[in-house]
Order: C-alpha cells, then sequence, then structure tokens
C-alpha cells in the first residue's frame, strides 16, 4: 500500500504530464488516501482535466477539490454569452438532442436539465459545455430515460420459452 506522500509526489508527476496544466496552480493534500486539491485557475476545463488526472493515481480513495476559477478581465462572459455558446455548441454536436436539453446560467454555473433516451448524449451535453470559456462548474441534471417496447420483451420472453423446452 502507497503511502500519503507516495501518492501525493504521483499526483504531482501526473499533473506535470497534462498539457493544459500549470501544476504550479494547484495544491495538493494527501490524507489516508483522500485527495483535496486547490488553487486557482483561469479556465473550468483546467479544473476538471485536474481531477481526471488525480482519478489515475493508484492509491487514491477520493477526491475533494476546492479549485477556484477566475477568468480574467478579457475573458469574463456574461451569462447570456455563455448561454449562447452552450447553445451553438449543441448544435454543433450530432450526439447532443439538443431540444430536449434545457440549459440555464447563473453567474457563470451552468444547470442542465432534460430528459435523454441514451447516457452517451448526457456525457456529451457535459462535455460540450466544459469548454465553453466563462463557465465556472456545472450541474448536470439531465435525466436518461429509456423507454422499451413491450412487445420486443414480449417477444423476448417466447424466445426463452423455446430455449428451455
Amino acid at each position: 500500500m502507497k503511502t500519503d506522500c507516495q501518492i501525493k509526489q504521483d499526483i504531482l508527476d501526473e499533473l506535470v504530464f497534462q498539457p493544459n496544466i500549470e501544476e504550479n496552480q494547484i495544491g495538493v493534500v494527501v490524507e489516508d488516501g483522500v485527495v483535496m486539491l486547490t488553487g486557482v485557475v483561469d479556465d473550468f476545463s483546467i479544473k476538471v482535466a485536474a481531477k481526471k488526472a488525480v482519478r489515475k493515481v493508484k492509491g487514491v480513495r477520493a477526491v475533494a477539490e476546492d479549485i477556484e476559477i477566475k477568468y480574467g478581465t478579457d475573458y469574463q462572459k456574461t451569462d447570456l454569452e455563455i448561454a449562447k455558446a452552450i447553445v451553438y455548441a449543441f448544435k454543433e454536436n450530432t450526439a447532443i438532442p439538443e431540444t430536449k436539453i434545457e440549459i440555464e446560467v447563473s453567474d457563470g454555473w451552468v444547470n442542465l436539465s432534460g430528459e435523454v433516451t441514451f447516457p452517451y448524449e448526457k456525457e456529451a451535453a457535459k462535455k460540450a459545455t466544459e469548454i465553453i470559456l466563462g463557465v465556472k462548474g456545472i450541474n448536470n441534471a439531465i435525466v436518461i430515460k429509456t423507454t422499451v417496447n413491450p412487445e420486443t420483451i414480449k417477444g423476448k420472453s417466447n424466445l426463452l420459452e423455446l430455449e428451455e423446452k
């Protein structure tokens, strides 16, 4: 089993290899395999990349992050600009059923809601939102609602009965 010191060094090494992360912007504390990330970054995608990098490290039991996003004045966007950018990104991505997803933006925080049929649609909406400049966080409350045709199930149960005989 790795010590906390070894885990921390592995995390720092992993952050160095991430092309979009300035590893000196991220603070790492490890206690009993639980990792706390702190710092200030200027892009939401950096925050996401840091969390993903930590999850790759063996020995990490949980991740708590307190990374703050502060955009420079040149990159600050209004909620309207962020919402428009998300709508455009959804239109350009064929994996996202744009008419089934509702978008709300408040102070840079995005809430995605609605119902989709497949998990990849929910994930695609989240990923498309993560790269929008000005986004501070995402609440992905999209529900996956799969519909099953009763006749399909009935047909399969008849096949099972035949196989049993």
